[in-house]
């Protein structure tokens, strides 16, 4: 049996990669990140919704309730079109009960980053740590 048969996709795809590593280059040495665009994308979503369910689970309630209890209230944020900060104590006991106001400094975008301490975490010290290291690997 020829074994040589998955050769030819191979070599396709690592020409597809040299092509679109050498197309990519230029763009990316070109880019220029907009701050205020990328923290405008951040704050929409409720990709701190975890941290909403965090919090409650510091309080005692496991995380399976916790999760659910996190899921109303984004669920009731983007029917509302607010984010999770935007929610009233009446709207955080519509979606549970168990819900507090001080929960949602929990979801707060910046301490939710800050808080991200363990390796590979988003706070900033630890972005600086690993943005080190990858420098010193590329030998930069």
């Amino acid at each position: 049996r020829d074994m040589q048969e998955d050769k030819e996709p191979l070599f396709d795809a690592a020409d597809t990669l040299r092509s679109s590593l050498e197309v990519m280059a230029p763009m990316v040495a070109a880019m220029r990140p907009c701050r205020e665009r990328m923290a405008e994308a951040a704050e929409g979503g409720y990709m701190t919704a975890t941290d909403l369910a965090d919090a409650m689970v510091r309080r005692g309630i496991p995380f399976r309730q916790a999760h659910h209890a996190a899921g109303r209230a984004v669920g009731l944020a983007a029917e509302k079109g607010i984010p999770l900060a935007g929610l009233t104590g009446a709207d955080l006991a519509k979606a549970d009960g168990r819900l507090r106001p001080a929960d949602l400094r929990a979801a707060d975008l910046g301490r939710a980053l800050t808080a991200r301490t363990s390796e590979g975490g988003t706070s900033r010290r630890g972005i600086l740590r690993q943005l080190r290291g990858e420098k010193k690997r590329l030998g930069l």
